[in-house]
């Protein structure tokens, strides 16, 4: 279990160097009429970033993404500029876990007043 530590909506001090190359994949993933949709494909592609497990940031997005492996905060990160750039409400969200040590980062998108969380971890969304 995780508890809820920080909201993060502005943009990451991570954010990334070329933006032009997020901007393009997000206009390649984020095409149907549907924010949900949209959302879901999103989520589903940063899903299958590799993990790697490290303390802290240590790619911003574009290396992200172009090494295709990142840690949750990573992760977290091209999540929320994938969906900003979609027009999609979107922060980083943080927390430490319950059960064991350390602590975990994910997304949310905001799709009809609900908060999606997004966690490539789990491969699925949740909506609270």
């Amino acid at each position: 279990m995780i508890h809820l530590a920080r909201h993060n909506e502005q943009p990451s001090p991570y954010s990334c160097v070329n933006k032009g190359y997020v901007i393009g994949l997000s206009n390649l993933l984020a095409i149907y009429n549907d924010s949900l949709e949209n959302a879901i494909v999103i989520n589903n592609y940063v899903c299958n970033i590799n993990y790697q497990l490290y303390n802290s940031n240590v790619h911003n997005s574009f290396e992200t993404l172009i090494s295709f492996t990142g840690n949750c905060a990573d992760q977290s990160n091209v999540l929320v500029e994938l969906a900003r750039i979609a027009n999609l409400p979107a922060r980083d969200v943080s927390g430490n876990k319950k059960i064991g040590s350390g602590s975990q980062e994910w997304g949310q998108i905001l799709i009809d007043n609900i908060w999606i969380c997004v966690d490539g971890d789990c491969k699925f969304l949740v909506g609270f």
